[in-house]
């Protein structure tokens, strides 16, 4: 049984697989009642639906419109979620301007990448729709590969041709400083949470004595909440964020971190059990609705 909110999920406005409005529609479909979008370095999927439910109003879902700011400090790379942000503030105009030209150059090296290690030539035709996106990135290029017919999904892309082993990036080109990430969104009066802090999808999960380090570090910059519910997170790593949460007065947050079919992960999945998450156990709403 899925939780009634999720605050962490994607839209094709970045590498989600859903537009704004089919995201909308599957969570209502899903029994969410409060969720955010978060999108990868963009405000536009966001801007789109807060328009949709200011015109279209509902009392049973509630929307919360967000971004996802892809950045780092001198001790490792983070994902800056930020939360009821305003989407014209001059500073986080400029953050998402800085990590969009940087995430274009990611998504070119892994272009080059695809010439120089695969022999595969995109055409112009379809380099432009890649770049077209606001946040263009590795799922555009592999909805290329799919189309061509060289891979099955998206999936298959990821794991054949664009995985970090066969198509190194260096690991801080689409990333800018945590510092800018956080200090614009808090200039565009937004909440900053801390994305799956522990890793992300597919990432090692750092030890306890690390993860604190680097958490003391980012509470030093301004952040205001811990995603301490997280899809891929067990109970144990649950209870170990909360009480993370806890000692350092952090607001608490959770998502599923859902990109349709880019992503095997269902909407409304806070932790790896499916135990349902009740929206007064996320502590953030009470600052945000």
């Amino acid at each position: 049984m899925s939780s009634t909110v999720d605050l962490h999920m994607h839209s094709s406005a970045s590498d989600g697989s859903d537009s704004p409005a089919e995201l909308a529609g599957k969570v209502n479909g899903a029994g969410i009642r409060i969720f955010a979008l978060t999108d990868h370095d963009t405000l536009e999927g966001a801007r789109e639906l807060t328009a949709f439910f200011r015109k279209d109003a509902s009392e049973d879902l509630k929307f919360i419109p967000g971004i996802e700011l892809s950045s780092m400090t001198d001790r490792g790379l983070w994902h800056i979620l930020g939360y009821c942000c305003d989407p014209d503030d001059r500073l986080l105009g400029h953050a998402i301007r800085e990590v969009a030209e940087r995430r274009s150059r990611k998504t070119q090296i892994r272009i080059e990448n695809l010439q120089k290690n695969d022999g595969i030539v995109l055409t112009q035709e379809e380099k432009d729709w890649i770049f077209s996106h606001q946040s263009p990135g590795r799922p555009h290029i592999g909805q290329v590969l799919v189309k061509r017919g060289l891979v099955s999904s998206v999936y298959e892309a990821f794991a054949t041709y664009l995985n970090s082993a066969h198509s190194p990036v260096p690991a801080r080109t689409s990333r800018i400083e945590a510092a800018l990430a956080i200090d614009g969104i808090h200039s565009a009066g937004g909440i900053v949470s801390l994305a799956h802090p522990l890793g992300g999808e597919g990432e090692p999960h750092l030890p306890p004595d690390q993860f604190e380090t680097h958490l003391d570090e980012l509470v030093s910059l301004g952040i205001d909440c811990l995603e301490c519910y997280y899809s891929r997170y067990t109970q144990q790593e649950v209870d170990y964020l909360l009480e993370c949460a806890r000692s350092r007065h952090l607001l608490v947050s959770g998502g599923s971190d859902y990109h349709g079919t880019n992503k095997n992960i269902p909407l409304g999945r806070l932790n790896a059990g499916d135990i349902p998450v009740r929206p007064e156990q996320l502590t953030i709403l009470k600052k945000i609705l």
